[in-house]
Formats: C-alpha cells, sequence, structure tokens
C-alpha cells in the first residue's frame, strides 16, 4: 500500500479489524481510497468507488452500488495479482478517492 500510497493518511478501524487509506473511510464524507480488512481466512483490499474502476484484470469483487474488493486468501495470490491491484490503487488514487 505504501508503495502506491506514500503520502496518504491511515485510519485504523478496531471494530472492523481494518486500516483504511485516504480521508474519512470509515468516516462520514467517504473520501477515502481503499481499505484493508482481515477476516479469518483472507484480506480484502476494497475500494470506496470500486464500481467506478476500469478493472480490464477483472479482480474486483463485490455487487454494491459503488464498493469493490479484490480478495487475498494467501501471499501467492496477492503477487500473481499484485500488477492488478497496484492499477485499481493508482487508479483510486488519481481520481481523488471517494
Amino acid at each position: 500500500m505504501h508503495e502506491v500510497l506514500p503520502d496518504v493518511a491511515e485510519t485504523p478501524d478496531r471494530r472492523g479489524n481494518g486500516i483504511g487509506f485516504g480521508a474519512n473511510q470509515y468516516g462520514a464524507g467517504g473520501r477515502g481510497i481503499a481499505a484493508l480488512s482481515v477476516h479469518r481466512a483472507h484480506v480484502n483490499v476494497g475500494f470506496l468507488r470500486g464500481s467506478e474502476l476500469p478493472d480490464p484484470d477483472r479482480v474486483l469483487e463485490g455487487t454494491g452500488k459503488r464498493l469493490r474488493h479484490v480478495k487475498l486468501r494467501s501471499q501467492e495470490e496477492l503477487g500473481a495479482r499484485w500488477g492488478a491491484l497496484r492499477r485499481l490503487l493508482e487508479g483510486a488514487r488519481d481520481a481523488g478517492g471517494g
């Protein structure tokens, strides 16, 4: 995350076991860029405006009006999807967050 978003503020979400990247990721206003949420069997990299991001690699999941995520089940999967994930993070960053 820091490789693509080196100057973005981090906001912990202790109830949701995650970290938001960008202003007000978890608060009112929703101006965040991305979020990491930790689950028992995977980690989600979420995008508040993911439905608006180009996804030529087709790695985004979710059916919400705006929110989309990339589910990572292993470090190997992260390595295999890093290029696509990096492009999504750059796209979200360049779009100005949420």
